[in-house]
């Protein structure tokens, strides 16, 4: 008893375990305050690849492009943007393509993807973050006796001004 395989059954087999992998490279998780100026970081090496296109969607990260595109850059200057809430207020010569949100309300909590189409097949940097939204008024954070580096969270943000990282550092 033969068990030929049929070639373009194979192909079919190959192309849908590409298309059923993850797509993010990286991920991180973010926790933004309500009112308050929120960041999502992405960065890619502009010394190297130049002034490239790259996108921001508000999903997880597609096979191409952004999905539900909300921000994106010709690698020199903001080409389109949903609202004037979202901005790339990083160097973007330098690679800095981080998204800043302004004014950041509950209903921007969700899945943010980001790509930069580096030049080639299946070459695009993939970063995707994940927004957690708190309302700070009801917010009571409280130092971890066991906390380590590891547990440690960066929180952007700032009311009204020149975007600011701030390290909460939760040690004993």
């Amino acid at each position: 008893m033969s068990h030929d395989v049929n070639p373009i059954d194979l192909s079919v087999f190959a192309v849908s375990v590409l298309f059923s992998l993850p797509v993010a490279e990286s991920s991180e998780m973010i926790t933004g305050f309500v009112g308050y100026n929120v960041t999502l970081p992405c960065s890619y090496d502009a010394k190297h690849y130049g002034g490239i296109y790259m996108c921001w969607g508000r999903s997880e990260i597609s096979y191409s492009g952004c999905d539900n595109e909300i921000i994106a850059t010709d690698g020199f200057k903001v080409t389109q943007r949903k609202s004037h809430r979202y901005q790339l207020s990083g160097d973007l010569k330098h690679g800095n393509v981080s998204l800043t949100i302004i004014d950041a309300e509950m209903g921007d909590s969700g899945i943010y993807g980001c790509r930069v189409q580096i030049p080639g097949l299946f070459n695009d940097l993939k970063h995707q973050v994940t927004l957690t939204m708190q309302n700070i008024h009801n917010t009571t954070a409280s130092p971890s006796s066991t906390a380590s580096p590891e547990t440690q969270t960066v929180i952007s943000v700032t009311q009204g001004k020149p975007v600011h990282s701030i390290m909460m550092h939760f040690l004993k």
